[in-house]
């Protein structure tokens, strides 16, 4: 099916130091409708250290082999700049040349047909300035009885696109936006309370963040621009693997449908928010709230219990006397659980993250990254990940670290 004409916007993709990651990317994107006449362009931001220098030659390296696009441009800042500058730059920098973009990161796979409803609602929307924002992702909603695609008033990245016009008014300004809203507009912002995407501003306010997109949205919201959706995701996000900047929950690691696909005849005409379609997705989100406090509940049960066992006289843990334990996380309940186990005789000898920490050490315990794992050679280590990532960091850590047996805290 052809695009409403002969104009593709470019595919940007955003990279940094996960070659593999890159690859599963292009891979999926190669095998989109329309992916012989779309243009690529890769942006690599700089690398922070020689470990990184050496995963981004290898990543330059590969993408000389890379085929079946119109073109395939790569461009590579010399130093690090971020992932938010990077992003917001490289984007200006693309619009100010072709005037419109598809946005990827290095971690999103799309679906067969997600070019050609990027491309159709690009050229459909162009002129009809309500419309800022097209995204290939949605909350995992029931779908029956509703249209493949919908209109509303909130930005969601995993793969998306817009124009220039509506990209130059782009700002990154937490400080300003938390004087500037009232309640009424965060309640609003944040989909009457289903989701907290103001929480996103506020930590970037404060410097434990440094993110951009909640500020795209931010950005769109305050001009009352409109927002096209898929009803069912067009994309995943396989970034969740602690491999990443930032972290997130289950929904965003769902696979697509890859037989999914939009009907062009159902892209709106009428120009207003979709109201039955952002009612499934705020029961949707609520849902998950009340799951996750289901969970969270749980989980102070089982440390209620485990603090018992610890504190009874007659429980010791005397199956991991003389074995070299490791902890994996640097949360809160990594720290009790090392500290449970230190009140009966056993020294924890790392906490493992799954990433490069600014923690050198927590209580003298050194913290270590994934390449540092083998070095310390533990024998036991203690899973305190909670929740959907829960199964896919035991899988990891048994390929890491291989003899190794990975137990959860909850078993101890």
């Amino acid at each position: 099916m052809p695009c409403l004409n002969n104009s593709y916007a470019p595919v940007v993709v955003f990279a940094f130091n996960r070659p593999d990651h890159l690859a599963q990317t292009l891979d999926a994107l190669v095998k989109c409708e329309l992916a012989a006449q779309s243009n690529v362009i890769i942006i690599i931001d700089g690398p922070r250290n020689e470990d990184d220098r050496f995963k981004q030659e290898i990543m330059i390296r590969d993408l000389h082999e890379v085929s079946g696009f119109l073109n395939v441009e790569v461009r590579a800042h010399e130093s690090n700049v971020g992932l938010a500058q990077n992003i917001s730059t490289g984007i200006t920098a693309v619009m100010a040349e072709y005037g419109q973009a598809i946005v990827l990161e290095d971690d999103i796979l799309v679906s067969p047909h997600f070019l050609r409803f990027m491309n159709d609602a690009l050229n459909l929307y162009q002129n009809k300035k309500e419309v800022w924002h097209i995204s290939g992702w949605n909350f995992p909603i029931p779908d029956a009885n509703l249209p493949s695609c919908f209109l509303w008033r909130t930005a969601l990245g995993w793969g998306w696109a817009t124009w220039a016009d509506r990209w130059q008014h782009y700002k990154r300004e937490p400080q300003a936006l938390i004087q500037r809203w009232d309640q009424i507009d965060i309640e609003e912002f944040n989909l009457y309370g289903a989701y907290d995407f103001w929480d996103q501003v506020i930590k970037n306010a404060s410097g434990q963040l440094h993110t951009w997109a909640v500020f795209w949205y931010s950005t769109i919201f305050e001009h009352g621009g409109l927002c096209l959706n898929p009803t069912k995701a067009m994309t995943t996000n396989i970034g969740f693997d602690g491999s990443g900047t930032h972290n997130a929950g289950a929904e965003f690691t769902l696979a697509y449908d890859p037989h999914f696909d939009y009907a062009k005849d159902s892209l709106p005409a009428v120009l207003s928010e979709n109201r039955e379609v952002v009612s499934a997705i705020i029961r949707y989100n609520k849902q998950v709230l009340l799951d996750k406090q289901t969970a969270q509940n749980q989980t102070n049960k089982n440390l209620k219990n485990l603090v018992n066992i610890a504190l009874s006289e007659h429980y010791d843990f005397s199956y991991l006397t003389g074995k070299s334990v490791a902890v994996f996380g640097s949360a809160s309940l990594s720290v009790i659980v090392s500290q449970l186990l230190k009140e009966h005789g056993i020294a924890v000898c790392a906490f493992l993250v799954s990433k490069s920490s600014q923690l050198a050490d927590i209580d003298g315990v050194p913290v270590i990254s994934p390449t540092q794992w083998p070095h310390y050679n533990p024998q036991i280590v203690i899973n305190c990940i909670e929740g959907p990532h829960e199964v896919s960091v035991a899988n990891s850590l048994t390929a890491a670290l291989p003899g190794c047996r990975v137990i959860s805290w909850r078993s101890l």
